[in-house]
């Protein structure tokens, strides 16, 4: 079974809590809710076609103005377009550019640290009734998601990196506005993409990323400024901070009294890697009610889902948030904390991974586990017959891969079941020739 973080206590943390700093509060009291509507306004438009949806003209509208906007800060070490393509994706889309928009602020020290806040700017229009045949002609601003993650995003990057506010970052900070979140009917099978080659990029390079944190529908409530914090077991320490940050600059703003787990978001890309990531999000099921707290999005991956719709205040706090908390990590001497919380009675898996998926020679199977525990994988085709066991051995605590490579097999659906003593989980993979 998987695990539901609230029936641990929260880990124990090798280093100190969070401290009240003035600097940090005179950063947070920056914060421009003006300046996140001129953003907001420029996404949701973007340049007249309204859409932010991957493949369409205003996607890209919006990478040139993320990218136009973070080159105008003067305090940006570096602005990168990550460009990537998509292998799987629907013939000519195979040949349209996936970009992830990377702004760096380097560290001072002489042995930086990397922290990422990211969010998608991509949309979706998914709960429309014609999303797959209209997916190009759809107005889908996506104000909540994820238009407004990105423009909290854009004004901490404004405050932290404008040489008049003096910020000394310690750490390298890395802005990331991450491609193809969404799923797509273009895509098949896939979604987090920008963030997933991201992540796989960290681990093959072998980076010292010692914390991400992910913004995504952090501004629709009709009920009070709230917003969750969502951590796998290894994250724990970075959500402790965070609410550690709560209390000590935005005490207005309501979370959940403990993490929650759920994948739904760039957050679990990283931490397939086994680095520590946390997505703040207005709920951990945004298309469910959670009362008294909150009150479902009806327009959620809708063309509703405007500007109107959004909640000033509850858009500033978190914004607030994601900022004092970017700059306490920056101002530590070492940012890298141990949690102490493996126990010998279960194994946590982040939800597994499968990439490429659909694909025609092999792919990649990703997955994690907090404590060494025997693994098993196995491919069965539709008819439920075995295909072949990828594995069957004890694996240490960490982030592991294995790839399957499948020439010989027809093309079609098969089934992925990767089951350790207290796990099981199944996930469909398409093989195409």
């Amino acid at each position: 079974m998987l695990l539901l973080l609230g029936m641990y206590q929260p880990a124990t943390v090798i280093g100190k809590s969070a401290e009240y700093q003035p600097e940090i509060q005179s950063l947070v009291d920056k914060v421009s809710i003006e300046k996140m509507y001129q953003h907001l306004e420029e996404l949701c438009w973007a340049d007249g076609h309204q859409s932010r949806v991957t493949f369409t003209p205003g996607n890209y509208k919006a990478v040139e103005y993320i990218e136009e906007y973070f080159n105008s800060l003067p305090g940006i070490t570096e602005v990168v377009l990550d460009t990537f393509y998509l292998s799987m994706a629907i013939t000519p889309y195979d040949q349209y550019p996936i970009i992830n928009v990377i702004a760096t602020k380097q560290g001072e020290s002489q042995t930086p640290e990397l922290i990422i806040l990211g969010g998608h700017y991509d949309a979706s229009g998914s709960r429309e009734s014609n999303w797959a045949t209209n997916w190009q002609t759809l107005k889908a601003q996506g104000a909540d998601d994820n238009a407004s993650g990105v423009a909290a995003m854009l004004e901490t990057a404004r405050i932290i990196t404008d040489p008049e506010n003096n910020f000394q970052n310690k750490h390298t900070i890395k802005f990331i506005a991450f491609a193809a979140e969404e799923y797509h009917p273009k895509i098949p099978g896939v979604h987090h993409a920008g963030s997933l080659y991201d992540a796989y990029a960290m681990y093959d390079q072998q980076q010292k990323l010692a914390a991400v944190i992910v913004l995504d529908m952090i501004a629709y409530n009709t009920i009070k400024d709230y917003v969750e914090v969502i951590s796998n077991v290894k994250s724990l320490w970075l959500a402790d901070l965070i609410y550690d940050y709560v209390d000590l600059y935005v005490s207005d703003l309501t979370t959940n009294s403990y993490p929650v787990n759920v994948p739904y978001s760039d957050h679990e890309s990283y931490q397939i890697y086994g680095f520590p990531a946390i997505l703040l999000m207005e709920n951990d099921s945004p298309w469910n009610s959670d009362p008294p707290n909150y009150s479902r999005n009806p327009h959620y991956h809708t063309q509703s889902d405007t500007i109107g719709t959004l909640r000033a205040s509850l858009l500033e706090k978190v914004t607030r948030l994601a900022l004092a908390s970017v700059a306490d990590l920056c101002s530590q001497d070492q940012i890298t904390y141990v949690a102490d919380n493996r126990r010998s009675d279960y194994s946590e898996f982040s939800l597994p991974s499968i990439y490429p998926n659909p694909f025609n020679e092999s792919t990649r199977i990703r997955f994690y586990v907090d404590v060494d525990t025997r693994v098993n994988i196995t491919i069965y085709n539709m008819k439920g017959e075995k295909i072949t066991t990828l594995s069957d051995q004890l694996y240490n605590y960490g982030s592991h891969e294995i790839t399957w490579n499948s020439q010989n097999l027809a093309s079609g659906l098969y089934f992925c079941v990767i089951q350790s003593h207290n796990f099981n989980h199944c996930i469909k993979i398409t093989h195409i020739k």
